[in-house]
């Protein structure tokens, strides 16, 4: 089984977001069914970065210099994790992320060196041209859409600086458009047929971020956490969760890994579970204007697939699919600013065909 999402904000285009998450399903699904749960996560997130209406990869949001630079991590349930932050220029960062992963599993380097798990800037660029990752013109990254935002927020926040006299970080002009304030960081969870766990992200980060800014796409135990099931003494359910939402508030939260431990020790009430620990983590642990996430979560405990997402925006997109369906379904939840709106999907799987 496979779930994705599309970010937690405001969905304007919604036509637009429902189908790219139910092309993200189906083909992250077939790579799933066909390889494993950390293929079929990339794959699913590779098709979302594509697509210019998602802020990761294509299109996304536009650094206070005019430039794309992204940010994504892929974790699977045996621990196995990788990353890049502020990467210029790679057409798909969740590749990137995947290769160091399993360049990592390999164990040490030549002469004993470790293996990174997390790179960044230019090393990070370097590093997927070595591995023959694609490679692309920085400015191939930057859509109509994505400049014609840029420039309007940038006249706004130097007219707001030269008044001030002081930088201003956090900027939100009367009469503005929520669709232009984009905070739609997409990521992937699944299980495969081997009950193994995978979740993953990527971002393009907040709009008119500082060059070099981090989000917590690519933060480990903040943008996405996956551990597999435990079957001795304790059995343990299977869990994996990807976040989405203002970066700076979810890596002090450490969002993703604070609400897969939490649904894991109380796998009878994941949905009470989920909501308490979203709430103890990041709810009222910062500004109004600030309490902007969303955590879409997978929990398997055979034969059961549990789907659960959660969100304190005005809207969160997600899609689903296991092998079972014979067609990806795809949503946008629908909430208010600051409160929290909770949703779920249950799959019974069957042995034969667990995906």
């Amino acid at each position: 089984m496979i779930a994705v999402h599309a970010g937690a904000g405001y969905h304007a285009y919604v036509t637009d977001y429902i189908s790219v998450c139910k092309r993200a399903c189906r083909e992250g699904l077939q790579a799933l069914v066909e390889g494993s749960a950390l293929t079929g996560a990339c794959r699913a997130i590779e098709v979302l970065e594509n697509d210019s209406c998602t802020n990761a990869g294509f299109g996304s949001n536009l650094n206070l210099e005019g430039k794309v630079e992204c940010d994504a991590s892929i974790m699977t349930g045996d621990s196995s994790f990788g990353a890049i932050g502020a990467v210029a220029g790679v057409k798909n960062p969740i590749n990137v992320a995947a290769k160091l992963l399993l360049e990592e599993r390999k164990g040490t380097m030549s002469l004993g060196r470790v293996a990174p798990l997390f790179l960044v800037g230019d090393g990070a660029r370097q590093y997927a041209k070595s591995y023959s990752l694609e490679i692309i013109n920085p400015l191939d990254l930057i859509t109509g859409d994505s400049m014609s935002c840029y420039l309007k927020y940038k006249k706004a926040l130097d007219a707001a600086e030269s008044m001030s006299q002081s930088p201003v970080y956090h900027c939100k002009p009367d009469g503005f458009a929520e669709s232009d304030h984009r905070l739609d960081t997409v990521g992937a969870v699944c299980v495969d047929s081997h009950h193994c766990m995978s979740a993953g992200t990527s971002s393009g980060g907040i709009l008119l971020k500082l060059p070099g800014r981090v989000g917590q796409a690519a933060v480990f135990g903040s943008g996405c956490w996956a551990v597999n099931p435990n079957d001795d003494d304790d059995h343990l359910p299977g869990v994996a969760c990807s976040s989405t939402g203002i970066g700076e508030q979810l890596i002090k939260a450490l969002m993703a890994m604070s609400c897969a431990k939490a649904v894991r020790r109380n796998s009878h009430s994941p949905t009470d579970a989920l909501k308490h620990a979203f709430s103890d983590a990041f709810v009222g642990q910062c500004d109004d204007h600030l309490s902007q996430a969303g955590v879409v979560l997978l929990q398997y405990d055979s034969p059961v697939a549990e789907l659960l997402w959660i969100h304190s925006t005005q809207t969160m997109c997600i899609g689903y699919m296991s092998i079972q369906d014979t067609k990806p379904k795809a949503l946008i939840s629908k909430g208010k600013k600051g409160s929290l709106t909770i949703g779920g999907a249950v799959r019974r799987l069957q042995p034969s065909c667990l995906q």
